[in-house]
């Protein structure tokens, strides 16, 4: 984000602030019948695609919350380390620095510390998704860096939702920037920017930023298809955000004879460029999840490798060997930190810890290691999968 629009747009919450005034939003589009709430903390976001920067504002604020509200804007937020923790988090607040996962319809969140102490609410309706019993469900993915945002995805069919401080929930438009969600029965890694002002996909040739301060598309970049061949399915897929906020990593698949190899690349958002972080050396990615310190990408792979025609069946949905890997983003190295089943990760809010869900044998478990492997223990009880699965876990980002 520019200085001169990040001073607009603190000058103009400075107004509404001190004014204290609401605007009726009746007719912004794409709105729920959810609490109004106003919310503190919040940043612009990064780029030149941040305009115009009342209207978009107001439409952001519109999706995140709906109906008349009131808006609150606080002076712009640098980094997630550089931020000051929103003083109320509303629904969220018992949820600090705690570990979060859905199992049946109801968000878990526990204490590593403390895991036979936990708290359970339910998940609003509007992210069922409405796909049936024992088919899959909302699971969270990640977080707003002040923690008032949670980003939730669809098991079973992809639908993306946002989850605000008061409860309220909105469906996330990937229709606008013509991004489709896949299947089937596990989520990706987090797409919502750290300030939560902005979503990112990959998906076919294309990885592309919806702003939701304007709900339109943002920068995107293609790659060349020539380039990857022709393959059944998407080819780029499992984007996600760097903690500045400034780059994203995603997935790409090359041909490699009938099977696909993945490479991780690094979208630098102001200049455009492209680097190669990982050329080879997994034979397919689950999941991925950026350090807090930005220097390490957190890495969920395994040794089985996709045919260029895709199998009928997903054999992602069955227990897997996988491994997690840390990368280092200045590209010295890549290292196992632990072996298992895992499908899904998350940071503590410090980097010293993470929370994976396991597999295991045809259950779930969500454990909890140090940043370098160590001390894994388990904090949940055991799920059944695949029905009733959950493969999202995200860990509250304020302590």
């Amino acid at each position: 984000m520019s200085l001169d629009l990040s001073s607009q747009l603190a000058r103009y919450g400075s107004q509404l602030r001190e004014g204290r005034e609401e605007l009726d939003l009746e007719e912004v589009i794409w709105r729920l019948d959810q609490p109004a709430v106003g919310r503190s903390g919040r940043g612009a976001p990064a780029g030149p695609w941040a305009r115009p920067w009342v209207i978009g504002a107001v439409a952001f604020l519109a999706v995140i919350m709906g109906g008349s509200i009131q808006i609150l804007l606080s002076d712009p937020v640098g980094s997630p380390e550089d931020s000051v923790p929103p003083a109320h988090l509303g629904v969220f607040e018992p949820m600090r620095g705690r570990v979060v996962y859905v199992v049946d319809d109801a968000l878990y969140a526990v204490d590593p510390a403390e895991p036979r102490i936990g708290i359970t609410m339910e998940v609003p309706p509007a992210a069922d998704g409405d796909i049936g019993a024992d088919a899959g469900e909302a699971v969270p993915v990640g977080w707003s860096h002040d923690g008032t945002l949670l980003a939730l995805e669809d098991e079973f069919n992809g639908e993306s939702y946002l989850m605000n401080s008061s409860g309220g929930v909105s469906r996330v438009p990937w229709e606008t920037i013509e991004a489709p969600r896949g299947c089937c029965m596990f989520a990706g890694p987090n797409w919502l920017s750290p300030d939560g002002a902005s979503v990112v996909s990959a998906a076919e040739f294309d990885v592309s930023i919806l702003d939701l301060l304007s709900l339109v598309p943002g920068p995107s970049i293609e790659l060349d298809d020539s380039e990857l061949g022709e393959v059944e399915g998407d080819q780029v897929y499992s984007a996600t955000w760097s903690p500045d906020g400034s780059e994203v990593a995603f997935v790409v698949d090359r041909l490699d004879g009938d099977l696909l190899v993945p490479t991780i690349r690094l979208w630098d958002i102001e200049n455009g460029d492209v680097r190669e972080l990982v050329a080879d050396g997994f034979g397919h990615i689950r999941n991925m999840a950026w350090s807090p310190d930005g220097l390490e990408l957190l890495v969920i792979a395994g040794d089985y490798q996709f045919p260029t025609v895709l199998p009928l069946s997903n054999p992602l949905v069955s227990p897997i060997e996988t491994d997690i890997y840390l990368v280092s983003i200045d590209g010295s190295g890549t290292r196992s930190i632990s072996g298992g089943h895992f499908v899904a990760a998350a940071w503590s809010p410090d980097g010293s810890q993470i929370a994976a869900v396991e597999y295991g044998s045809g259950n779930h478990e969500v454990t909890v290691m140090n940043a370098d492997g160590s001390d894994e223990r388990r904090i949940t009880d055991l799920v059944p999968g695949p029905s009733g699965a959950f493969t999202g876990v995200a860990w509250h980002p304020v302590q």
